[in-house]
């Protein structure tokens, strides 16, 4: 996960704006709590409840990120498609089930911490705002 956000820090300091800081803290953020979560699940001997989870977490930031670098390699309407197709990469991977496992993740946990728990709730609220983060800024650009 660090290596694809630090891909597109790099893509945004290089082709970016400021206007792209949003969904660079975004990704930063879904880093963070996706390994304060591993932290946790590892410590409870509960890594089995999250693993799957955690990994499609992973997969998708990945490929937002990829999506994302090729983005700023371009200009004007070329990159507005590409950061399109990032927004809807994200939006279908979170369809497919992300946002349900990871609802069902904080329902396991709450049974066996609380601290794990409010860790998974919170990988599920920054993925989303990562999703709301990457939609606005198409939305931004799109007028």
């Amino acid at each position: 996960m660090a290596l694809a956000v630090s891909a597109v820090e790099l893509a945004i300091q290089r082709h970016g704006s400021s206007a792209d800081s949003g969904i660079l803290t975004s990704l930063r953020m879904v880093e963070r709590a996706s390994s304060d979560l591993e932290r946790w699940t590892r410590t409870l001997g509960a890594g089995h409840v999250t693993e799957a989870w955690l990994e499609k977490c992973g997969d998708w930031l990945t490929a937002v990120s990829e999506t994302l670098q090729a983005a700023f390699s371009y200009e004007g309407a070329e990159r507005q498609v590409a950061l399109e197709l990032a927004a809807e990469e994200s939006s279908t991977r979170l369809l497919t089930g992300l946002e349900r496992e990871g609802t069902e993740a904080v329902a396991i946990l709450r049974n066996l911490d609380g601290n794990a728990a409010r860790a998974a709730a919170e990988l599920v609220a920054r993925v989303d705002l990562a999703d709301r983060m990457l939609h606005a800024r198409v939305a931004s650009t799109d007028r």
